[in-house]
């Protein structure tokens, strides 16, 4: 009877006050104690990042201001310098890249081929502290369409910088709008009788409470809580499903609830069901904040969307849970920090088993026979890295076992069987930071390599079979783009160790490092003529990107385009008397030649499409070069003339 009339008094609370744009009701422990100075908050579905928010009285009393909740908005910034991971990833046609700043800031977001190459800067301003996002719709600063591939994002401020990774791919759909996915999502939670909220109740000490569908003026607002007793806090749990932040099996709007009380208003959170915050960690950037939420949301709207991190996913954790495997198959998985996935395959002849995987973060693999002896085993993926585990086997079951240290990854596994080892890629940087732009010296006996493995990007040399690899520009800016003089002797390179980007020169062991386009513009894609006496590149000191020529010792610089729109890629043909290059002069994107001298300009490729990344053919006689003229990017070849 007590039970019945306290839901009665709840129930009319809620009801009657309710009329009066307040929502009141009770907040008690367990125990049937009064919970004193607990969090009550009212999150509205359709926009999540609005709420209200109060504390209980001495009775565990509570009124919230529902007309309030119109204008209300979470406030918490960040702590610190952040750049997270972009979503969707893999992405096509654009995808969203998320930052945050704990003070208000200048900040530069640049986006870079593999080649060092800056494509795009999508901030270049003041930013106000807090989180942000910024689209990039695969396009460099010209507007032309990149092609699919690997591209690396950096953050700068106030000299520090954050580099990541993204894979633009064909075929997947973009993120829409992060309100609309938001909206229409919870939207489906909005009931005839009355609008729906997210109710959370949190404290020191307590268990989190969230009803993730509480209807004012329905439901009553009498709330029971747990105290903790002693829940680990923070702590991955052993086996956790990422996005199941509260471990209750399923992946619902009550995770996106928790996760957001979490990021808005409560850090010290404690979950119910020994459940842990940093499953909330979606694009694994390190961080639980507002680009997991809406990743989450998405994946309640959709949980097929092919351009979502593996939320939920979890391919077994021991031989009896393992997920079949067939050679010549390649399987998707994402696994925590000290978590394990295992897969079972048949052999059915003899033959080398390959494994391999690629990882956003580091892992360990193994394989092993149907008694779990290992058979081979490889320590360490180094983040971003294919790698191949062999060993020759013959007709039997085994198993496949992947684990992730230092944080949550995404993987891809591959599985086949090798009839022989000859033609095994050989991994010649094994190092846990990133290696890429490789450059072979004219005599084949060297390659230089951009690397970030010393904290910023940096020109490296090492062996052609890896052996004695050697940072050349130790500095603190970043420095990219290297390029061999036809003897040899030289590398020229990019670097904004002045603060702005120019081309450097030195000797091919590193030293002599000199600045030859000392200049306040930019100036990108060095590329030395045949006899190395000269260097081309494209530079926008005045004010729109154009080709230069310099000397090899950085003399009398000439701008040979003077078009005032928009030239650059340039490229020496074999015998040096002519350069081809990129201009949008026309309107859009194309191939033109000129004269050594800049004289004799002329359009090669004049068409309603973008082409781009011109490339002599030995001879000098014809150019090949990339084109979307026909509704997809494809290869074309032109005679030079």
């Amino acid at each position: 009877m007590k039970y019945l009339i306290g839901c009665f008094i709840g129930l009319m609370l809620s009801v009657s006050v309710g009329a009066e744009s307040f929502l009141e009701g009770r907040v008690r422990l367990s125990s049937g104690q009064p919970a004193i100075g607990v969090q009550v908050r009212l999150f509205d579905l359709t926009d999540l990042r609005r709420f209200v928010g109060t504390t209980t009285d001495e009775t565990g009393h509570f009124a919230l201001p529902l007309r309030a909740l119109s204008t209300a908005r979470g406030t918490a910034l960040p702590t610190d310098f952040a750049l997270g991971q972009n979503y969707p990833n893999p992405f096509n046609p654009s995808t969203i890249i998320p930052y945050q700043l704990p003070t208000s800031a200048h900040v530069r977001l640049d986006v870079f081929n593999l080649l060092g190459q800056r494509l795009a800067t999508l901030v270049d301003g003041v930013r106000p502290a807090g989180v942000h996002t910024e689209q990039w719709d695969a396009t460099d600063a010209a507007g032309r369409a990149v092609g699919a591939g690997v591209y690396i994002y950096r953050l700068s401020s106030g000299g520090v910088s954050e580099s990541r990774r993204m894979v633009l791919v064909d075929g997947q759909a973009g993120i829409p709008a992060a309100q609309g996915v938001v909206r229409a999502t919870t939207q489906e939670l909005v009931e005839a009788d009355g609008p729906v909220y997210g109710l959370t109740v949190s404290g020191e000490g307590l268990v989190a409470y969230v009803n993730p569908a509480f209807r004012v003026g329905i439901d009553e607002a009498d709330i029971v809580i747990e105290e903790h007793g002693g829940i680990p806090r923070m702590k991955l749990a052993a086996g956790g499903v990422l996005g199941d932040v509260n471990n209750d099996g399923q992946i619902d709007i009550s995770d996106v609830l928790y996760v957001l009380l979490y990021v808005m208003a409560d850090s010290a959170i404690v979950l119910p069901n020994n459940g842990d915050i940093v499953l909330g960690d979606i694009n694994d950037d390190g961080t639980v904040d507002l680009a997991d939420v809406l990743l989450l949301v998405q994946y309640i709207d959709n949980p097929s969307d092919p351009t979502l991190p593996l939320i939920g996913d979890d391919h077994g954790d021991n031989f009896s849970e393992a997920t079949e495997v067939s050679l010549g198959s390649s399987t998707a998985g994402s696994i925590s920090e000290g978590d394990v996935d295992y897969f079972r395959l048949e052999m059915n002849s003899a033959g080398v088993l390959s494994t391999s995987v690629t990882s956003s973060a580091g892992t360990y693999i193994f394989i092993l026979d149907s008694s779990g002896n290992i058979l081979a085993r490889n320590g360490n993926s180094a983040a971003g890295f294919n790698f191949q585990v062999l060993v020759p086997v013959s007709l039997g079951t085994y198993y496949i076992h992947i684990e992730a240290y230092g944080s949550t990854t995404d993987y891809t596994l591959d599985v086949r069987n090798l009839s022989d080892t000859s033609n095994i890629a050989t991994n010649l940087t094994q190092h846990d930071g990133d290696d890429w732009a490789p450059a072979w010296s004219p005599d084949g006996q060297h390659i230089a390599f951009l690397s970030n493995r010393d904290g910023n990007t940096e020109v490296y040399v090492m062996d052609a079979d890896g052996n004695e690899p050697t940072n050349l520009t130790q500095n603190d800016g970043d420095d990219w783009t290297p390029a061999w003089s036809s003897d040899g002797q030289h590398i020229a390179f990019l670097s904004n160790r002045d603060g702005n980007t120019e081309v450097y020169v030195m000797d091919a062991d590193g030293r002599d490092p000199i600045n030859l386009t000392q200049n306040d513009g930019s100036d990108e894609n060095p590329v030395w003529s045949a006899d190395g006496q000269l260097i081309v590149f494209d530079s926008n000191r005045g004010g729109s990107t154009e080709v230069y020529v310099m000397d090899a010792d950085g003399t009398n610089q000439t701008n040979l385009t003077y078009q005032f729109s928009g030239e650059w890629s340039p490229i020496w043909s074999p015998a040096g008397d002519r350069i081809a290059f990129l201009s949008n002069r026309d309107g859009n994107t194309e191939v033109y030649v000129m004269d050594a001298d800049g004289t004799n300009q002329t359009n090669l490729t004049q068409n309603p499409g973008d082409d781009w990344a011109p490339v002599w053919s030995a001879d000098g006689q014809r150019i090949a070069f990339a084109s979307n003229r026909d509704g997809n990017t494809e290869v074309y070849v032109v005679a030079a003339d």
